[in-house]
């Protein structure tokens, strides 16, 4: 499924007259940002109000999938789903053994950066905590309980 979908990307983005408006019609993501930004750097998402940060390469199903910080498939989009989402009744339709919907970082801001910007930025500061791995596992369960293990 994923090769068919980069497939029609491809084809359609070698087209002359396919703008970025008709691939996102399509339901397929346009790759203009990609040249500008660094895909030889490792990517994090910062939680800015805590202090957190999540690596691209814990979060993507395959390290080529990583482009920059656009992660195809399931990457920083998906984290902060699972993080953000807020509603007084439970998640509809979904098996949650997360407890999605009380999100832990709703209200919260965040950015995306290379790790060399993050440790040059922070210095030496040792309040910064990598849940990668946390964040991981999370994204893993939610998936296993409305998908199946594989």
């Amino acid at each position: 499924m994923l090769d068919e979908i980069f497939r029609l990307r491809e084809q359609f983005t070698s087209r002359r007259l396919c703008t970025s408006a008709d691939l996102i019609t399509l339901g397929l993501r346009p790759r203009s940002d990609r040249e500008f930004l660094p895909t030889n750097e490792p990517w994090i998402l910062r939680n800015l109000t805590k202090k957190q940060f999540v690596r691209a390469e814990a979060v993507a199903l395959k390290p080529e999938f990583i482009h920059g910080p656009d992660i195809n498939v399931i990457g920083f989009g998906e984290v902060l789903l699972t993080r953000i989402c807020w509603s007084s009744a439970p998640a509809v339709g979904i098996e949650d053994p997360t407890n999605i919907c009380r999100g832990v970082w709703a209200g919260h801001r965040f950015d995306i950066t290379t790790l060399a910007r993050h440790q040059k930025e922070t210095g030496d500061e040792d309040d910064w905590a990598d849940v990668s791995e946390e964040i991981a596992e999370d994204i893993a369960t939610i998936w296993r309980s409305n998908f199946g293990a594989d």
